[in-house]
This record gives structure tokens, C-alpha cells and sequence, in this order.
């Protein structure tokens, strides 16, 4: 299923029969606190030729854990955001730059498990954790793409693993690595603005600025 311009969803969609793409410039607008739930198996992929793709309004996204098959997916192409809820429980792909400005899961079974991988396109901020309220509990960030903290509050619990090699920066908010393993960042690592907290043990063999 291809879904091109503005769709408005305002009831419980459980993507489970197949993968969906959203194209040129697919703006899909949640209304009445709906949940998409990208099932075991299935893809949603961002991909625009035009202008981003964005997906914002009260409702939530969320990928799902692998019982019984492979996570769900999400895999972005081009630049996109999601302002909604997001709950990612499954995998992320950011061939392109994500920009996640909306709250994650809040409560036992809502959190961040998944993995989010920034692969390297050249983009400044392949993934870029924006604003609101993220919790990883024993998920994974990786890639050899960026990832910027750019005004959210994020916190990387437990065994969640941070192995990113490209540019980690943080520019707004705060993020606490208060992961149980250190952390080692594989590239470099700036600090412009906001906090970097936590009580994770943190190297950096690269550049700090």
C-alpha cells in the first residue's frame, strides 16, 4: 500500500497484512489518540521525492517486538519526522534524516526496546531525538550514521547499548547514559548545548568538542 498527500487517521490501525509506503510528500495527520501498530513482518517506509514526510497529531506509533517473526520496521528514505507518540519496540533503519520530536511509551511494556540504526548518508543528524520524553530499556542505537540529542530528554537504561560511529552531539535538552556497560563512543562527540548526564562510565577516543 502506497499512501500519497494528506491522510488523516482516526481510529486503531493494525498493520499486519502488509507493507506500507509513505510517498510524495505523505502527511498523515492522527487524530483521537489512534494507535498504528506496525505488526511482526511488516515495514512502514518513509520515502519522498518532494518534501518530508511527517507524522504528527495525538496518537501513537509503534513498532512491534519480534514475537513470532521479525520486528516490525520502519525504514526512512528520505527526510521525515514523527511528532506523535513514537514507541519503538522493533527496528528503525535512517537512510535519510529522522527527526523523532514526540514523547515515547511511558509504563512497563511501553518503553524503547528496539534498535535504531543511523546509516551514513552524508546528512548532519541522521537521527535526531528532538524533544520530549524517551526512556531505552535494553535497546540498541548503532550505526555508522549520526545521532544528536537535539533538545529531548532521553535516558539509556540497563543493558541498552549505545555503538554508534559516527558524530554523537548534543545541542539541546538532556540525555542521561545510565547504561549498566560503558559506553565508548566509536567517533566523535560535541557538546554544544543542553546536558550530558548519567551514571554510565563514557570514553571518547575521538574528537570531544
Amino acid at each position: 500500500l502506497s499512501i500519497t498527500g494528506a491522510v488523516t487517521l482516526g481510529r486503531a490501525f493494525s498493520q499486519s497484512g502488509g507493507d506500507v509506503t509513505l510517498s510524495s510528500a505523505g502527511l498523515l495527520a492522527m487524530t483521537g489518540n489512534p494507535l498504528w501498530s506496525v505488526g511482526v513482518n511488516r515495514t512502514l517506509t518513509l520515502n519522498s521525492s518532494t518534501a518530508a514526510n511527517t507524522i504528527s497529531g495525538a496518537g501513537t506509533l509503534q513498532l512491534a517486538s519480534g514475537v513470532g517473526g521479525a520486528p516490525g520496521a520502519l525504514t526512512v528514505s528520505s527526510a521525515s519526522e514523527i511528532s506523535s507518540t513514537f514507541i519503538n519496540q522493533g527496528t528503525v533503519n535512517a537512510n535519510a534524516a529522522l527527526t523523532i520530536s514526540g514523547s515515547g511509551g511511558t509504563g512497563a511494556g511501553n518503553l524503547d526496546t528496539g534498535t535504531y540504526t543511523a546509516n551514513p548518508g552524508g546528512i548532519a543528524g541522521v537521527i535526531n531525538f528532538s524533544g520530549g520524553v524517551r526512556n531505552f530499556n535494553g535497546a540498541t542505537i548503532t550505526g555508522g550514521g549520526n545521532v544528536t540529542f537535539g533538545g529531548s530528554t532521553s535516558t539509556l537504561n540497563n543493558t541498552t547499548t549505545y555503538t554508534v560511529t559516527g558524530t554523537t552531539t548534543v545541542s539541546g535538552g538532556t540525555v542521561n547514559f545510565n547504561n549498566t556497560a560503558p559506553i565508548n563512543f566509536g567517533g566523535p562527540l560535541v557538546v554544544s548545548a543542553g546536558t550530558l548526564d548519567g551514571s554510565a562510565n563514557l570514553s571518547e577516543a575521538n574528537a570531544f568538542t
